[in-house]
């Protein structure tokens, strides 16, 4: 069920229907909480958004479960960099 989930949570991102695909996501997420790539996928779709709070905690997330995942620490690494850019504009 919870890759059901993830399934169309991927479908919807991919259709540009990004509250939906967070929502499919979360829902996967509640049936099966260990799973490094929903966690990046949903903290992917955050950062896109430029909500990178929940872009760094789904980031951190995800590396907790596998802290060798490549892409993760890439997702980490450009939220907390765009976060300060966007917090140095707004001062």
């Amino acid at each position: 069920m919870s890759l059901a989930y993830n399934n169309r949570g991927f479908l919807k991102y991919k259709k540009v229907d990004f509250d939906g695909a967070v929502k499919d996501y979360s829902t996967s997420l509640t049936i099966v909480q260990d799973s490094a790539v929903t966690y990046y996928n949903r903290g992917m779709i955050h950062y896109r958004l430029g909500r990178f709070d929940e872009a760094i905690r789904d980031m951190n997330s995800s590396l907790s479960i596998n802290p060798d995942f490549h892409d993760a620490k890439t997702g980490l690494l450009m939220s907390e960099r765009d976060k300060e850019e966007k917090q140095k504009r707004h001062s």
